[in-house]
């Protein structure tokens, strides 16, 4: 439980459940969602995502650090633990955060425009890539992630 975001190698960390793992077997991986709409809000004012601050700078070993070292937002959750061998990748929140529901609805025109503008470039500039994300690219920006506290990723191990 939310322990990726304490490690510094996120894709060794995806390697290793997948090699402990039996085949066909179901990894479940859960992180702070770092793309919820406090969240985002919070990076876009603050420079630093919900449940993420500075961390000292003294100390040199990051598992001392008490806290969170590498934030990971659930596109790249979902990508890391493709190249590690997972299958049947889906995602979605635990439970909603009452103020990121309410700040996806008030920022809700903006979201829409700056979604399809993005959506529009990618689709422009890459199709095929634009193609192969659809669905991820769609489950980032849709109601779950906006509002949940916690991603929750679901993946198989390939028989």
């Amino acid at each position: 439980m939310e322990v990726i975001e304490h490690v510094e190698d996120q894709f060794a960390f995806i390697r290793e459940l997948v090699r402990i793992t039996k085949p066909g077997g179901l990894v479940i991986l859960t992180t702070p969602n770092t793309h919820h709409m406090g969240s985002r809000l919070r990076t876009r004012t603050w420079g630093f995502a919900h449940l993420y601050d500075p961390l000292p700078l003294k100390v040199h070993d990051p598992r001392l650090c008490g806290g969170h070292i590498h934030p990971i937002a659930p596109y790249f959750l979902a990508y890391t633990s493709l190249r590690s061998g997972l299958t049947d990748i889906t995602f979605h929140g635990d439970r909603r955060k009452a103020s990121a529901s309410v700040w996806t609805v008030i920022f809700a025109p903006l979201l829409l425009l700056g979604r399809a503008a993005a959506a529009r470039r990618i689709w422009r500039k890459a199709p095929d890539i634009a193609q192969e994300n659809d669905a991820w690219m769609k489950a980032c920006n849709g109601w779950t992630m906006l509002t949940s506290r916690t991603v929750v990723l679901n993946a198989r191990r390939p028989k």
